[in-house]
């Protein structure tokens, strides 16, 4: 599960700095999906 935290972390990272709607959508479908695991 750190993994998976710690790539979300990058990924939002990442994101922020194009697209704040995107990445926000994003991480609520990842941490859906992680909810479901």
């Amino acid at each position: 599960v750190k993994s998976i935290t710690s790539e979300i972390k990058k990924t939002r990272e990442m994101l922020d700095s194009n697209n704040p709607d995107v990445s926000k959508s994003l991480i609520l479908n990842i941490q859906g999906k992680i909810c479901e695991i």
